[in-house]
């Protein structure tokens, strides 16, 4: 495992072989560490360590946007660990490729903050489940603390970032990532990233330097709903929100609805009412069969139940005249 004050000094070939790397400029003013760790270094200069230049990705002036994700968590340049380094890196490269905005409010939705446990001190970053973007980065480095070298701080080595607000010394009480909701924001800057190259491997040092050559990009990912509801789990299926039972109907009497109520229906679907639904407080009016007979028509040939219109008129007519008094 590395160790944080065991990093190897470097050989002259190592020394002539980091001036050649290709992220390196001629102009940038490399030295051997003088009692430099990296976690403690002289005014004027920072560490870095070979590893993280050896495959290109990384070169001179430092990545703005990654020193600005440092300054936010007030950490050191020397504190991240590689894989910390290449996630920031292809989720920028990818976020650059589509036209979005990518800082660190980004980065705290997608991955996790965590504390190495190969280096004391240290600092990786760790995707939060069902976020994956880039794929196949790997997870683990060995060894990867022990060639470390310093730089002179200059315009040629940081560009025009404010370095003081880079820690020189490492910072123990770092604040972890929180949780992060699952937001339809989140979800369209999800399915945005995920449309290009996310393997690893695809991320060469030319596709980084031409990300790198587009504009700035301050649009933000379409919002996506999501496709399908969330389903209680089996626990819960039975803590939903209880069904109210229809209020009691009323039971009095003189109400408007009660004699609707006491309306039945009997066996052969005939409807039948109660006395007090009869229209007429006096008359109860029986149903009867009318039936106009012929003048000529015998008396005996009406069937059952049937009476004769002219018989009938007036008597009703003559209760009409009582009701009306």
């Amino acid at each position: 495992m590395a160790s944080l004050n065991k990093s190897g000094p470097l050989t002259p070939a190592e020394y002539k072989a980091i001036l050649k790397l290709r992220g390196i400029p001629y102009e940038a003013t490399i030295d051997y560490p003088n009692g430099d760790t990296p976690g403690n270094m002289r005014p004027g200069y920072c560490g870095a360590y070979m590893c993280f230049f050896c495959d290109g990705l990384m070169s001179f002036p430092i990545p703005s946007f990654l020193l600005e994700i440092l300054a936010e968590l007030k950490l050191a340049f020397t504190q991240i660990t590689p894989t910390f380094w290449r996630y920031v890196l292809a989720t920028f490269v990818r976020a650059r490729e589509e036209g979005l905005e990518f800082g660190l409010a980004e980065l705290r939705q997608l991955y996790t903050l965590k504390r190495s446990s190969g280096v004391t001190g240290a600092f990786l970053l760790s995707l939060r489940a069902g976020r994956s973007i880039i794929s196949d980065i790997p997870g683990k480095d060995f060894y990867w603390t022990d060639k470390f070298f310093v730089f002179k701080v200059d315009p040629v080595t940081v560009g025009d970032f404010d370095f003081s607000w880079i820690l020189m010394k490492w910072n123990e009480n770092v604040g972890l990532f929180g949780s992060s909701k699952a937001t339809p924001e989140l979800r369209g800057l999800i399915s945005a990233l995920r449309r290009g190259k996310c393997s690893w491997d695809s991320f060469t040092s030319e596709r980084v330097r031409a990300a790198y050559a587009l504009p700035s990009a301050v649009n933000r990912a379409i919002p996506v709903a999501l496709v399908e509801p969330i389903r209680p789990r089996k626990d819960q299926k039975d803590k939903g929100v209880k069904r109210k039972d229809p209020p009691a109907e009323p039971s009095d009497a003189n109400s408007d609805s009660a004699p609707l109520k006491r309306a039945r229906e009997t066996p052969d679907k005939r409807v039948t009412r109660a006395s007090s639904q009869i229209q007429s407080p006096i008359v109860r009016v029986t149903p009867l069969s009318v039936v106009r007979l012929d003048r000529d028509a015998q008396p005996d040939s009406r069937a059952s139940g049937e009476v004769d219109i002219e018989e009938v008129a007036p008597k009703v007519q003559r209760r009409r005249l009582i009701l009306d008094d």
